[in-house]
């Protein structure tokens, strides 16, 4: 995601999981551009980019 200006009201509490059942490779990252990774409420934060990237390998479970 991009924006001319961002500002949070409230600290964001985030949390990433992978619910299920069965073994499997995950991993996910972030790429902020002007976003600190903790950011100050009642900031304004300027032409910020997001970029998200979320990878999985599920195992094949056919017979």
């Amino acid at each position: 995601m991009s924006g001319d200006r961002l500002k949070f009201e409230q600290a964001p509490r985030t949390r990433v999981s992978f619910p299920g059942a069965g073994g499997r490779a995950s991993e996910s990252r972030s790429e902020r551009t002007n976003l600190p990774h903790r950011v100050t409420p009642g900031r304004d934060y300027r032409d910020v980019t997001v970029r998200y990237r979320l990878a999985t390998d599920v195992p094949d479970h056919r017979p």
